[in-house]
């Protein structure tokens, strides 16, 4: 029997080429259940994952944004279009959690 976070990285390999973010995803994952004793339970019934997807991904703008506080010489184009990405993300999740 296969445990959610397999069942959640099959999902990915489908969307995601890059082994090295697979990699970095498999990794916290990893922690994940290592920390709270179990994977993505996947199939809990009272949990948005939506609504957690938009928190994470808004804690990222805020480590983003401290990054650029942090080393304002270091602002790479880069650094700005992964802020902006991170900003789309974001605002599409929302929209999508409005649909729903």
């Amino acid at each position: 029997m296969t445990d959610s976070n397999e069942r959640i990285i099959e999902v990915l390999r489908e969307k995601i080429q890059n082994p090295e973010i697979l990699n970095i995803i498999n990794q916290r994952l990893e922690y994940g259940k290592h920390k709270y004793g179990h994977g993505v339970n996947e199939d809990v019934a009272n949990r948005d994952w939506t609504f957690r997807a938009i928190e994470e991904a808004t804690d990222g703008l805020v480590y983003l944004a401290a990054q650029m506080i942090k080393n304002p010489d270091k602002i790479t184009p880069v650094l700005s279009h992964a802020f902006e990405h991170q900003l789309k993300a974001v605002s599409l999740m929302i929209i999508y959690q409005k649909w729903l």
